[in-house]
């Protein structure tokens, strides 16, 4: 087992951490955070929070132990699986409006969220389509 050291530095919803791997930087509030990792990669985080139930996705440069999208055959995003994310996106956006109501800033969370939510509930096959061809996955034509 490694050991492991870091140091935090925060300046309102900027957050600076000093690591072993290096420096990254992050900005954002409680349930939503993006940042620049230490070995160059983007890190978008989603959560609820005080649930421990969060989305995490990762962009950029790859390092040699990375893997290729195109190494995994079943990664294909599925309409179903769309569907359930908005249900979760949707809840999340319930939550920070309900939270709104003692902060009044988290309505800027909110509203984008229950949009986002509801878009991903009413068309997960036009959305898991916009996706697989972000990804790089062409469509079937059969």
């Amino acid at each position: 087992m490694g050991v492991r050291a870091r140091k935090s530095f925060k300046a309102g919803p900027a957050r600076v951490t000093f690591s072993k791997s290096g420096v990254s930087t992050s900005v954002g509030v409680k349930g939503v955070r993006v940042g620049k990792m230490a070995n160059g990669k983007t890190r978008t985080t989603l959560s609820v929070p005080g649930t421990g139930i969060s989305y995490v996705s990762e962009s950029g440069k790859s390092g040699e132990d990375d893997f290729e999208i195109e190494d995994r055959p079943n990664n294909k995003t599925s309409p179903v699986g769309t569907c359930i994310f908005g249900i979760l996106v949707f809840v999340c956006g319930a939550l920070f409006l309900i939270i709104s109501m003692i902060y009044p800033l988290c309505l800027i969370v909110a509203i984008p969220f229950l949009v986002g939510g509801f878009k991903l509930i009413r068309h997960p096959k036009k959305y898991s389509a916009k996706w697989n061809k972000f990804f790089g996955y062409e469509e079937d034509s059969q």
